[in-house]
Order: structure tokens, then C-alpha cells, then sequence
């Protein structure tokens, strides 16, 4: 019974156009009900071409359901959990209409990062749409928060900051993805489903700019190593034990080990092998 519970639950989530049967095991009402509704205008819907079928689309029921004070879980079983984050009353109201059009569930809105960050702990959305300019704590503050209290909630940044600046720091600090106010909403979208199945989504030519700092600073790092230093961590890095570098270094092991715990030191790395 519960396997057959969870597949409707499913296929109601998936649908998007309703019989009045289906209607009325939703509302949990009689089928007369949701014909008289119908017919009386109060619950819009279309007929078939040529027969006298009745058909309800999905947001119609929604607010339907809605406006009688029915609840919803039925149809908002399986939905993605939203909150929204940004100062500016606007782009909230926009962001809004854009993804409950298209079958997602806004637990709640924000202005500032200390209410984001309460909401958040309240709500645990799957995603979070973030402007990083926004005051009480900023963005990139928001973003740190959210990855220390391990919610499994993704973030996604919108902003008007220039991606070559912040996608960077958007990306160390835990964000999955950015996308500029710039882009079409429709980007934004198209984002949020890449975040949440588990993608990354950033500009390209921001993504190459991490990678080549991240290989700027490995450089910088390795060039910060003195030429025994680099030695030791070739051995290390070939599995050689301490006893083992200190015979082929003629060294004793407690000098191998104080250079080992240079090296780690200098590459900011927890552990070598070794």
C-alpha cells in the first residue's frame, strides 16, 4: 500500500492536466462536486475537442484548492523546496512566479542574510536562489553559514556582481552555481535544475579563471619548498616510509619527519603519504 501510495503521490506530482475524477480524489470531494465547480465557473478548467470531457489544468486546481482552503499536499508532494534571497521586493516577486510555474514549492523569501539563514534552518529548502549584496550578513557570509550547519540545501547565486570577480568566491565558499541578473530568467531556471540533479553551473570563463588560480597557487606552493624539501615529498609522493627516505638520504627519521611536517605546512595539505 505504500509503494502504490508513493507512485501516485509521483504521478500526481508529474501531472499537469487533471480529470475531474482525479480532481476530486485530490480535493477529496465527489466527482459531482468538482463537475458542479466546473460548470458554475468557480474551478476553471477547458473540455476536450469535440466530446464533453473535462480537463483541469494543474495551477488552475492549485487555485482552487487554494482559495477553498483545501490542502495541497497532494499536488505538492515531490516538489522542490525554494527560498528566496535578495533584497529587492522585485526580482523576489519574479523569481517567484517563474519557478511556481514551473512546479516548485517557495517555502519562504528573504531580504537580508539573517533571515535567510533563519528561514533556511526552519524550512531546509533543496535550493536557495542567493543574491550575495544584501545586508545584515552578506552573501558570501550566508553561503559559508549554510555549509557549516550542513543542511542539504544547494545554493545558487543570482546577482548583478561581475562574474569574474565573485564566481570564484561563490564557488569556494559552497555555491553550485551563478548566474548574472543580466541573463535571462529563463538562465535561471535552467541553472536551478542543473544545481539540484547535482551539476555545477558557472560561467565558462569563470571556471577557467579558477582553475588557473587554483594551478597558479599549487604552483606557488611547490615553488615554496626548498630543493631537500622537494626531494622528501618525491619520496613521499613514490610511498617511501620515513625509515626508508632517511636510509636513501643518509638522514636520521626524526629529520625526515620535521621536513615532512614542513611540506605539509607549505602545501596546507592534512596528511602525506609516508
Amino acid at each position: 500500500l505504500e509503494i502504490d501510495k508513493t507512485r501516485m503521490d509521483r504521478t500526481m506530482f508529474e501531472k499537469r492536466v487533471f480529470t475531474t475524477g482525479e480532481a476530486a480524489k485530490i480535493c477529496k470531494v465527489s466527482q459531482q462536486t468538482i463537475i458542479r465547480c466546473f460548470d458554475n465557473g468557480s474551478l476553471k478548467g477547458f473540455r476536450v475537442p469535440g466530446s464533453r470531457f473535462r480537463r483541469i489544468p494543474r495551477d488552475q486546481l492549485y487555485s482552487f484548492m487554494r482559495e477553498n482552503k483545501i490542502p495541497t499536499d497532494a499536488l505538492e508532494s515531490g516538489k522542490r523546496k525554494v527560498l528566496i534571497v535578495d533584497d529587492h521586493p522585485a526580482i523576489r516577486l519574479a523569481v517567484r512566479l517563474l519557478f511556481e510555474r514551473d512546479g516548485f514549492t517557495i517555502v519562504g523569501e528573504a531580504d537580508n542574510g539573517a533571515e535567510a539563514l533563519q528561514v533556511a534552518r526552519k524550512k531546509s529548502p533543496d535550493l536557495a536562489i542567493l543574491d550575495i549584496g544584501i545586508p545584515k550578513i552578506d552573501g558570501l557570509e550566508v553561503i559559508a553559514r549554510l555549509k557549516s550547519l550542513k543542511l542539504d540545501t544547494k545554493v545558487l547565486v543570482l546577482t548583478r556582481q561581475n562574474p569574474a570577480q565573485f564566481a570564484p568566491r561563490c564557488l569556494q565558499a559552497g555555491a553550485m552555481g551563478f548566474v548574472s541578473k543580466r541573463e535571462n530568467l529563463s538562465e535561471l531556471l535552467l541553472a536551478a535544475k542543473a544545481v539540484l540533479a547535482g551539476y555545477i553551473h558557472f560561467p565558462t570563463g569563470a571556471l577557467r579563471s579558477i582553475n588557473q588560480q587554483s594551478r597558479d597557487n599549487e604552483a606557488r606552493m611547490l615553488e615554496s619548498l626548498s630543493d631537500r624539501e622537494m626531494t622528501v615529498l618525491q619520496y613521499l609522493a613514490n610511498g617511501n616510509t620515513n625509515k626508508a627516505i632517511a636510509q636513501q638520504l643518509f638522514l636520521s627519521e626524526k629529520t625526515v619527519s620535521t621536513y615532512k611536517s614542513r611540506i605539509m605546512l607549505k602545501l596546507n595539505a592534512h596528511s602525506l603519504a609516508g
